[in-house]
């Protein structure tokens, strides 16, 4: 979204196996996280690319922000997915298996931090 955008994040708790989930999720509880942008969209040709090394569109992108997310979701077990709709924006979908023990659960907290002086507006603007 070069110019202005918005960007709505979400997320739930999803069953699989479920007709309206990705079918390679093994059977179990996730987190499904949304990230749906109002941008132009991801064209057809590049959807299956997106994921790959140092593949970019962009003159200053390196191609490896997607790959590297796709690297860390896989590696706890999770999936990411894209929809894309020219003229619609995108949805990112990641699930990652949901903690079932209280005790995992609480390993798993960190107070998140913004740095001094920046508010999450500006966080998700920049």
């Amino acid at each position: 979204m070069p110019v202005v955008g918005m960007i709505v994040i979400t997320a739930k708790n999803v069953l699989s196996p479920d007709k309206a989930l990705p079918l390679v999720l093994g059977e179990g509880k996730y987190i499904e996280i949304s990230v749906k942008d109002s941008g132009s969209g991801i064209p057809e040709k590049y959807l299956e690319k997106i994921f790959d090394p140092y593949f970019t569109t962009k003159d200053k992108g390196s191609g490896l922000g997607l790959a590297t997310s796709y690297s860390i979701i896989r590696n706890h077990g999770g999936l990411i997915d894209v929809k894309s709709g020219m003229g619609k924006g995108t949805t990112f979908y990641i699930y990652l298996p949901a903690v079932e023990s209280e005790a995992e659960a609480r390993k798993f907290q960190k107070p998140l931090m913004w740095p001094q002086g920046r508010s999450s507006l500006w966080m998700m603007r920049n």
